[in-house]
């Protein structure tokens, strides 16, 4: 079918064309000799005497995809009046019955014309061709009209399905797809998706690998992929032409089987016994995703298939013990998923992490736990959290308190985990930490809570956190842990991004001394204590500061270069409240601090602090909340500090009488309450005490 150029549309045309297509050649048959009667203005090759001239531009060949039509753009000289294509040798028309019908295009304007080419599919197996021929009929001249054979070419049309899937090999990591292919494929464009893909031919082309065919068959191979898992493979074919070919597309629905032997199964050591009424809940779920594939054989030749984690074990009027064993996919362990009565009184031990791609970790609360084992087959290299893993942002083992030890390697797989916030809260029964504990987490960014109410913890080692470069906050990471006697000097030698340290070792009531060049690593650091302020609450309680070292009883002194590290320290609210043993401030200490602006707190209930040096807040020219900062403190003596200014003394009350030098107060309120030992207690303003 030949459209004029001006009337054929061009958004119609692109529905017929994978790519334009545009092609010449300079031999064009036929043509008888005659005048060249052109239009005036169009420029066009004279026809001479031999009847070689082309009228047209043609190519010589075309293909097409079997489940697609095409179109063809030709040049066509001004004094064509109509054209037809048509079957070389109409005689074999019959035989050639998937042909296009001969159609009449008649020139209007312009030069060129499409021949719009409409096939059946192709559902064979191999291409077919065949050929045609392109006659016109030019203007009426003296010499009457002429009817000339100006071309032929040849159609091949490719078949629909070019490759076509045979047969398939899966295991625990890739997936071979057998597929035969159509001759004239070059090659296979292909990928796997764990999720079906609304736009798989736009996922292909721009995510795709590409493979070179060789042959009539194709091995097609994913490899790096998970164990018992669905996949969706998509593959589509790429021309002579370098072109894809989307009438190859195919997509294929399949799985990678479960793992062979217990090599990669999760294993529990549970109990079943009369508190239980012998009947074992698991703390697994699967209400996270809906493609988990997983069997659990419960250790006493009971093997089910996906189903319910509950199961009752025959009752033999004693606590018998079972190791069950999980295999396959299953990303959650959640102990939420557990009835209350059984967080005491089943779960015994891990005894294997195996691998079933884990990506959630909350065995909170979970009492009965007793030991743990390292991860050596990957367990948790999926997880991004072993804190916040939930709504309520429990830790992964937070309130196991029978858990005895941590294992050396527990998080070696932990990979891409940012934050350890509450992992062993509440652990009371841990008494150390492996010193490699987190090396391999190097991506890990909080490690706020981690430790926090840990009783019994003892001693922290050295090089901790000595690999955790992006670590940003250890808010109260050791709190309350009542046992923890010292500090390394090196423990954050190496966390240059670390910012929040407020509440580190708040209430490690048997901590004695803070080592010198603690923070030397820490050029960042700003928080010493929860700045309630930034969000403009008026009266915070007491009870919701959270200062770095707050109700450490047992410490006497502080060392004078603590803070002098941190040039930008902001917050030291409730930094030292409570430190009952405290008897002094050293020289200098907040020399190097000219960010200081929030003070709440900072020295409150420090019933032994007699002295600080008068020249203590020199440097620090913004402090605007100062609520309590010495508050309760009724050993000290002396005078509150000051600094000089044109010749005379201004005190932190005295500040508001330079509000060109100084910022406005905010929240002094009871700032030296009950300070009643110091020189200048009478001169201050009311609220000031």
């Amino acid at each position: 079918m030949i459209f004029h150029s001006s009337s054929f549309p061009v958004k119609l045309l692109h529905a017929f064309l994978i790519l334009p297509l545009f092609f010449a050649c300079s031999d064009a048959l036929g043509g008888d000799e005659g005048d060249d009667d052109d239009e005036p203005g169009i420029s066009v090759p004279a026809v001479t005497s031999d009847g070689n001239d082309p009228w047209l531009d043609m190519p010589e060949a075309l293909t097409v995809p079997g489940r697609m039509q095409n179109a063809l753009n030709i040049a066509v000289k001004s004094n064509v009046l109509h054209a037809e294509v048509r079957p070389a040798r109409s005689e074999q028309t019959e035989e050639n019955d998937w042909a296009p019908e001969d159609l009449i295009w008649k020139h209007e304007y312009g030069n060129e014309a499409y021949i719009g080419i409409y096939l059946d599919e192709n559902n064979g197996d191999e291409p077919r061709s065949a050929d045609y021929e392109v006659w016109v009929t030019t203007y009426p001249t003296a010499n009457g009209t002429k009817d000339s054979l100006l071309g032929t070419f040849t159609l091949t049309q490719s078949c629909a399905n070019g490759i076509v899937p045979t047969d398939t090999l899966a295991t625990q990591s890739s997936i071979t797809l057998n597929c035969k292919v159509r001759g004239d494929l070059i090659g296979i464009k292909y990928l796997a998706s764990e999720h079906e893909n609304a736009d798989p031919m736009g996922l292909l082309r721009f995510e795709g690998q590409t493979m070179k065919v060789e042959g009539p068959t194709a091995a097609i191979t994913w490899d790096g992929l998970k164990h018992s898992s669905t996949y969706w493979l998509y593959a589509v074919g790429i021309g002579a032409d370098s072109l894809i070919d989307e009438a190859t597309f195919i997509e294929q629905e399949l799985a990678t089987p479960f793992p062979e032997g217990d090599d990669l199964s999760l294993i529990f050591r549970v109990s079943a016994n009369p508190a239980n009424e012998y009947t074992v809940h698991l703390p697994m779920a699967t209400y996270y995703e809906d493609t988990n594939e997983y069997q659990i054989d419960w250790g006493d030749g009971i093997v089910q298939r996906r189903g319910d984690f509950t199961h009752t074990y025959t009752n033999s009027g004693k606590a018998d013990y079972y190791r069950v064993k999980i295999k396959g996919h299953l990303s959650t362990i959640d102990t939420d998923a557990l009835p209350s009565e059984s967080y005491t009184n089943t779960i015994i031990a891990v005894e294997q992490w195996g691998n079933t791609r884990l990506t959630r970790l909350q065995m909170g609360g979970l009492t009965s736990l007793e030991s743990i084992v390292p991860d050596t087959q990957g367990a948790f290299e999926l997880m991004e959290s072993m804190g916040a893993c939930d709504k309520y942002s429990i830790g992964a083992f937070e309130d196991c308190t029978g858990l005895k030890e941590i294992p050396e390697g527990l998080f070696d797989y932990a990979v891409n985990v940012k934050d350890f916030n509450r992992t062993f809260l509440g652990c009371t029964g841990l008494t150390s930490i492996p010193e490699n504990l987190f090396a391999k987490a190097t991506k890990a960014e909080s490690f706020a809570l981690t430790f926090y109410l840990c009783e019994n913890l003892t001693e922290i080692p050295g090089k901790l956190f000595a690999r955790n470069i992006n670590a940003t906050g250890f808010a109260s990471t050791f709190g309350h842990c009542a046992k923890l006697t010292a500090i390394p000097q090196q423990l954050f030698q190496n966390n240059t991004k670390a910012a929040n340290f407020s509440g580190t070792f708040q209430s490690c009531t048997s901590l004695a001394e803070i080592p010198e060049m603690l923070l030397k690593g820490c050029p960042d650091a700003s928080v010493f204590g929860e700045n309630f302020y930034t969000t403009e609450i008026d009266h915070p309680d007491l009870n919701y500061i959270s200062g770095m070292f707050m109700k450490c009883t047992s410490l006497t002194a502080l060392p004078a270069d603590l803070l002098s590290y941190c040039p930008r320290a902001l917050d030291i609210s409730g930094m030292f409240s409570g430190c009952k043993a405290l008897t002094s401030v050293p020289e200098g200490f907040l020399a190097g601090n000219p960010q200081i602006k929030y003070c709440i707190s900072t020295f409150e209930y420090c019933d032994a602090l007699k002295s600080v040096p008068v020249s203590l807040f020199d440097n620090c020219t913004r402090i605007t909340y100062c609520r309590r900062m010495f508050n309760d403190c009724t050993s000290l003596e002396g005078e509150s500090p000051y600094l000089m200014q044109d010749g005379k003394k201004v005190h932190l009350y005295d500040r508001a009488s330079y509000p060109l030098v100084f910022p406005a107060m905010v929240d002094e309120t009871s700032c030296f309450g009950r300070c009643s030992k110091l020189t200048d207690y009478a001169d201050m303003p009311g609220a000031w005490k």
